[in-house]
């Protein structure tokens, strides 16, 4: 059965095949569906989808969302966690206030996960808040100077900056770091197996092979077997593991 909400309407717990908002549309309980598209505005509660949601519009639920595929071009908030068996593309304003995982997480605007994030590739761009664990195989972060994460972990990592404005003052990595602009924060630690970053503050970066770049603060930095550090980054110990 289908489900279409042009107006204002509700969408009792149980099973569909396809459902579309383009206007006000609330789910109650556990709603299971093949198929969602809101380009209107809609509150649930848990989500189960076995294809695709796309989301042009705004969503919030209060539990759980599952499904293959997610597309998010407006903004979506959960106050439960997303898992994703295929692809996850955000490229409005996404909020998961607990964990977030997909086998591919491409992100083009800003994602705020209270959790943690774990993916076999993640590509992100623009600003990232998390306080827990990235974790893929191949990571790859382009950030606008508004990222925070606890701590990072895959096998291939590489973390850029936007093209910016140069000059900015430079900000010890054990001074205050409210206010700091232009910068990605990792919390804890990065380790992988290949890791290039630039303008990253961390206390402890760990690789087989490290190339730290321009504009970075590294307390610690690990490495097996080669590392490269740009003369405008700053690292305090360097060890050999």
């Amino acid at each position: 059965m289908d489900m279409h909400i042009s107006g204002s309407g509700k969408i009792p717990a149980g099973e569909y095949d396809s459902i579309r908002i383009s206007g006000s549309g609330s789910l109650h309980g556990l709603v299971r569906c093949n198929s969602m598209a809101i380009s209107g505005s809609a509150h649930g509660e848990t989500l189960c989808c076995n294809e695709s949601i796309r989301i042009s519009g705004s969503a919030h639920f209060s539990q759980d969302v599952t499904t293959a595929n997610l597309v998010v071009s407006g903004s979506a908030h959960t106050q439960g966690s997303i898992t994703a068996s295929g692809e996850v593309k955000l490229a409005g304003g996404v909020h998961c206030e607990k964990n977030l995982k997909a086998a591919t997480l491409i992100v083009a605007g800003g994602l705020n996960v209270g959790g943690d994030i774990e993916a076999e590739t993640a590509r992100m761009h623009g600003g990232i808040c998390c306080p827990g664990l990235l974790n893929a195989e191949e990571i790859e972060i382009e950030t606008d100077g508004h990222t925070k994460i606890g701590s990072i972990g895959g096998s291939r990592i590489v973390i850029t900056k936007k093209d910016g404005k140069n000059g900015k003052k430079r900000l010890s990595l054990f001074s205050k770091i409210s206010g700091k602009r232009h910068v990605t924060i990792i919390e804890q630690a990065i380790e992988g197996d290949d890791i290039a970053i630039e303008n990253v503050i961390c206390p402890r970066v760990s690789g087989r092979v490290v190339a730290v770049g321009e504009d970075c603060e590294i307390a610690l930095l690990q490495y097996g077997e080669r590392y490269e550090i740009h003369e405008k980054a700053k690292v305090g110990r360097i060890e050999r593991i």
